[in-house]
């Protein structure tokens, strides 16, 4: 049950009027807040990248925690007693640990994974993409392509699937590989069926680095993307790889870091703020229409 400062009706004053229970309201602004940060950190960070099903099964104490205050509030309500923050702090729950786990969710996906994933896998120097094949690179995360080496605009194409798909095979020289393996690629930064492509940092004289697409949802349009150029410029791409074109890719790796770090600080404080906002309001209703003052 919650505690007894919460249960117990509030204190009685002179001329029949009643205060609000003070405990009850600090609870009430606190306990959502810590559930849905402590549970959106778990949700977005290396716990969740290195035991993904435990951090699934912390989320489900949250939803026990909901259940508790379901059932406290339902004790005191049959008790007889003021079940108002009781009440409230049920439906900030409710709230809090749903928002928290489709948040943090959408953090670690967007953010946090492609971060830790960048971080596992290997470095590729001085790569010839006239020479060397993707299958001795599968485990590429950041490659760094060899003098000569840039994208080949000419041979851009894009896939749409309401954002259009962009890649364009990385060459080194004017030599014409046997199967271009490697492709930059991005999203809604080409023309689609012309050969126009400024993904990335292509137009930055001296980039020849990239750093490899690790969300997994974009390779299946950026593979039908390369299957297009294939057809219209009568090229083979047996084991298309996927980069963005970067002049530093531990900048753009640490950038992911930064961003999914951003996004959970605002987010606990956004909800804080709105936390902080709903339970005043609700005193304000104690206090102006329940108890008539």
């Amino acid at each position: 049950m919650l505690p007894s400062s919460v249960q117990k009706k509030p204190i009685a004053l002179r001329g029949g009027r009643r205060v609000l229970n003070v405990q009850g309201f600090l609870l009430s602004i606190f306990v959502p807040w810590l559930v849905f940060t402590v549970l959106f950190y778990i949700m977005s960070f290396e716990f969740r990248y290195d035991y993904p099903n435990y951090a699934w099964g912390l989320s489900g104490v949250g939803v026990l925690l909901v259940v508790w205050a379901w059932r406290s509030r339902k004790l005191q309500r049959d008790a007889q007693r003021d079940i108002l923050w009781s009440t409230y702090i049920f439906w900030a729950l409710f709230i809090s640990v749903i928002a928290a786990v489709v948040l943090g969710d959408v953090n670690f996906f967007y953010s946090m994974n492609p971060f830790y994933a960048a971080q596992t896998l290997n470095t590729y120097p001085n790569v010839d993409p006239s020479e060397q094949s993707a299958t001795q690179m599968m485990d590429a995360g950041r490659l760094y392509f060899a003098p000569g080496s840039h994208v080949d605009a000419t041979k851009a194409m894009g896939f749409k699937n309401l954002d259009i798909y962009c890649v364009a095979p990385i060459v080194k020289g004017e030599v014409k590989p046997e199967t271009y393996d490697f492709w930059a690629a991005g999203i809604n930064c080409c023309a689609g069926h012309s050969p126009e492509f400024h993904c990335g940092e292509v137009k930055s004289r001296g980039t020849r680095s990239g750093l490899r697409v690790m969300q997994q949802e974009q390779l299946p349009f950026f593979k039908l993307a390369v299957q297009q150029a294939e057809s219209a410029y009568h090229i083979k791409a047996l084991h298309p790889l996927f980069v963005y074109w970067l002049q530093d890719p531990v900048h753009a790796i640490y950038a992911f870091q930064r961003e999914g770090y951003k996004y959970f600080i605002l987010s606990s404080l956004t909800h804080f703020a709105l936390n902080l906002v709903m339970v005043i309001m609700t005193a304000v209703f104690f206090v102006r229409v329940r108890h008539g003052q």
